[in-house]
């Protein structure tokens, strides 16, 4: 039912562009009539309906030159108009964001063909509107490697993407990778940038024979007996509709998946034991003592808890504090998230410092700002530390819920905000 309201178009639009010529050009010489299809028929797909479908986007228009009757389709409005009637501008399109607003697009398409001259980019630069190409979403061939090279494309989970990773037909040649079959290149096409970070594992070694006797049968490596994307990845769950299902639980399409973390996928050729992530709040082991080590993580050197030095008085090993909290603690609209999103990392207002200042006394609180800006900063209102590390108003907060100095609620808002509380 959608396409029906594109044919309706054909009793809207005298303005557009005629195939052969513009129609404003015709009417300033030409005396012109326009026969308009009374009813359009309804179609399932009007690309692939052969002449049934030209009324979608087409009307009628016979044109007089030199008394000689001539006939002439017009679209009744712009390509992209028209396209945008039924596919709500490029709506699921494979590219993201839409092509349209892709920095150095327009050079990269006319440099592989897809544009040439002063050629606008449009829906038509890649799709076949006449679907005479045959191919999946009416594509043009050219549009090929510049949708593999561009690096915007996510194949994955999806229906009819094949062509991102294969030259040929998928489903017959499940090996036609693209990149002369290097499976490696194909992935990293997009992967690289992020290989070296976010848990992804490095790829081209061979593994030991220690993590080879742990790893699962279900694991392969590559023909030179290699670790590589295949070797933790199943592609086949996420190119065949069948395994669609798997999605929900396992979305990286993990061998032996779903897993409950993705670590621990990792375990199943590392030992656990030898790869425990450090809690740097972890600061007293089992017998009481300060470990001196956690310490060093955020201090450049070592303080000693047992003297009130203040803030001003420890150094880190950073100056911008907040980082110290990122390297663990994705930086997000804060705090409250999802309702209260305002920017807290700030140089307080006089006023606000005075609240602080007085929240702080009535409190027997400590609540620091960052000693080389005065800026508020995570630990102004969480503290890092793990409780009995320092002592007095310095301890309040540790191990705490969410590690809040002044406890949970708008308690901690209030230490700053008192005009807002009636405190």
């Amino acid at each position: 039912m959608k396409y029906l309201r594109a044919g309706y178009l054909a009793a809207i639009c005298i303005s557009s562009l005629l195939f052969l010529s513009p129609l404003s050009s015709f009417a300033q010489e030409k005396e012109i009539s326009i026969k308009v299809a009374e009813k359009v028929p309804l179609l399932e797909n009007p690309h692939t309906s052969g002449d049934d479908g030209c009324p979608f986007c087409h009307v009628k228009v016979k044109v007089k030159v030199d008394g000689r009757e001539t006939e002439l389709l017009k679209l009744t409005e712009s390509r992209d108009k028209l396209c945008d009637k039924c596919h709500t501008l490029g709506e699921e399109h494979e590219v993201d964001p839409f092509p349209y607003s892709l920095p150095g697009l327009k050079k990269q398409m006319k440099k592989r063909g897809i544009l040439t001259g002063t050629e606008k980019i449009t829906c038509l630069s890649c799709h076949d509107e006449h679907a005479a190409s045959g191919r999946l979403f009416q594509l043009v061939t050219s549009a090929d490697n510049f949708y593999i090279e561009s690096k915007r494309i996510d194949p994955h989970w999806r229906r009819g993407y094949c062509f991102a990773c294969h030259n040929k037909d998928a489903e017959k040649y499940p090996s036609s990778f693209k990149r002369k079959g290097d499976i490696e290149k194909v992935c990293g096409n997009c992967h690289d940038a992020i290989s070296g970070d976010m848990l992804i594992h490095a790829t081209g070694m061979a593994p030991s024979r220690e993590i080879k006797s742990r790893m699962p049968k279900s694991f392969k490596l590559s023909p030179d007996g290699k670790i590589g994307c295949l070797t933790c990845h199943e592609l086949k769950y996420q190119c065949l509709e069948k395994e669609y299902e798997r999605k929900g639980a396992d979305p990286r399409f993990f061998r032996g998946g779903p897993y409950q973390s993705r670590t621990d996928l990792c375990y199943k050729c590392h030992k656990k034991q030898s790869y425990g992530r450090l809690n740097p709040h972890d600061q007293i082991n089992d017998e009481g003592e300060l470990m001196e080590d956690v310490c060093l993580y955020c201090h450049a050197e070592l303080p000693d808890p047992r003297i009130d030095k203040g803030i001003s008085n420890v150094k880190f090993v950073v100056n911008d504090l907040k980082e110290l909290c990122q390297r663990c603690h994705r930086d997000r609209p804060h705090p409250g998230g999802r309702f209260i999103n305002f920017d807290h990392l700030v140089t307080p207002s006089p006023k606000i410092r005075f609240f602080m200042r007085h929240s702080e006394k009535m409190n027997n609180v400590a609540l620091p700002l960052e000693p080389d800006t005065g800026k508020i900063f995570c630990a102004t209102c969480h503290n890092p530390h793990e409780r009995g590390v320092l002592r007095g108003r310095y301890d309040k907060g540790a191990d705490g819920p969410q590690r809040l100095r002044l406890g949970s609620g708008f308690e901690i808002c209030s230490a700053c905000h008192a005009d807002k509380t009636g405190m």
